[in-house]
């Protein structure tokens, strides 16, 4: 049986990193690209901003499955073009989100979703972002999108504190970010702040306030859990198996069986959403209105709606 060729596109310390996720799985052979090449069964692209979707839409023209790292671009016509050209080719996009595929997070998932804890009211989420890969939308826009996935909900609208506005808009400053998501109310808010946080595992942490009590889930890989009146107890720790591995399994096993990846384009649309959001709000002091999404339901919501007309294109002539 010949090798799935997995093309990585990418600086080198990508390269590297990619190359040693791929050794975990029997038949995947990695191949280091400097450009988009013909030949590939799927690449991995993490190549800067400016050039990431460019690159990410010439793969998908010479037949390659592309799993993109986020952001994927900061124009919603790019993503258009890049949705429009997989569905035309029957190939998958994939995003690079790791954070959704760390068991711990699935665990609280699964937990407030199951309403162990009640009904969630709100949540709350502090990030130490900064200079990086990705740069502030690379740090943010995960975090985000992770944020309403555990919810199972993604806001309305958007709001920055005033007092700390000229921190968001600076984004490469090393930021401390604060969130407020409220589920079933529609609203989230942002704000920043160069004062350091307590109790900061693994550069975040997303606390979520139920009728029951609350969770928390830190980047170390923690979860943890207060009945109302209790102490924190600890439920979940980390993985063995990097989370990395885990996007890059589901993404493979998406190009193979042809099922869509657990996280595509319409993720990567709303967390940039998000993201712009938040920086439109701290750079003019104003809500900023968001395009709502639910995860599993309401399908005809705006992105919901656009991403269905791609996958299913409409015959020509008919009603």
């Amino acid at each position: 049986m010949a090798a799935f060729k997995l093309g990585v596109l990418a600086a080198l310390d990508e390269q590297a990193n990619f190359a040693k996720l791929a050794q975990e799985f029997p038949g995947v052979e990695p191949v280091a690209l400097a450009e988009p090449a013909a030949g590939l069964d799927a690449v991995v692209i993490a190549t800067p901003l400016e050039r990431r979707a460019t690159d990410a839409l010439a793969c998908l023209r010479h037949g390659a499955h592309a799993l993109v790292a986020m952001p994927f671009s900061l124009a919603y016509a790019e993503f258009d073009a890049l949705i429009g050209e997989a569905n035309a080719r029957d190939l998958r996009l994939g995003a690079w989100l790791p954070l959704r595929y760390a068991p711990a997070n699935r665990l609280a998932r699964g937990r407030l979703l199951a309403h162990t804890l009640g009904a969630p009211k709100s949540a709350h989420l502090d990030a130490v972002l900064g200079p990086g890969p990705g740069g502030f939308l690379g740090s943010l826009a995960p975090l985000l999108n992770l944020a309403c996935w555990i919810l199972g909900e993604a806001p309305v609208k958007l709001s920055v504190a005033p007092d700390d506005a000229a921190e968001a808009a600076r984004p490469a400053a090393s930021l401390h970010g604060w969130l407020a998501l409220g589920h079933g109310g529609n609203s989230l808010s942002f704000a920043t702040s160069a004062r350091s946080t307590p109790d900061l595992r693994g550069g975040w942490a997303l606390t979520v306030h139920a009728d029951g009590g609350a969770l928390r889930l830190g980047g170390d890989g923690s979860v943890r859990i207060a009945r109302a009146g209790e102490d924190w107890m600890q439920v979940g720790s980390a993985s063995p198996k990097p989370p990395e591995a885990e996007n890059l399994l589901d993404f493979l096993d998406a190009c193979q069986s042809g099922r869509e990846p657990s996280t595509n384009a319409l993720d990567a649309m709303q967390a940039i959403a998000l993201t712009l959001g938040a920086v439109e709000s701290a750079r003019t002091r104003r809500c900023a209105n968001l395009v709502r999404y639910h995860y599993d339901q309401d399908k005809d919501m705006a992105y919901a709606r656009e991403l269905a007309k791609a996958r299913k294109p409409e015959k020509e002539g008919a009603a």
